[in-house]
């Protein structure tokens, strides 16, 4: 399916359990290929693998995040509190 594909979103939890080189050998040059999730590194070395956005989550607020962890919350629970959405994109683009 990703080979054809012209829009592609991987979450970040690939990085994790070690499938992201797969999964990014896979994207055609034409798509355009996604990283996001809270689990994302927001950095741009993303684009040297042919990503073109990464979305991710920014701590603002590092006391309030590990009290909420602390308490068990997920992330679906903090609502904002505390972090940042971002998006970069590949300036090529």
């Amino acid at each position: 399916v990703i080979p054809q594909a012209d829009v592609i979103a991987i979450t970040g939890t690939a990085l994790i359990n070690g499938t992201m080189e797969e999964l990014l050998d896979l994207c055609p040059q034409k798509s355009l290929v996604m990283v996001l999730g809270a689990t994302t590194p927001l950095s741009p070395v993303w684009f040297d693998y042919g990503v073109d956005l990464v979305s991710g989550t920014r701590v603002t607020d590092p006391e309030l995040i590990l009290h909420l962890i602390s308490e068990g919350v997920v992330f679906k629970q903090i609502h904002g509190r505390g972090v940042k959405l971002l998006t970069i994109q590949k300036e090529s683009y």
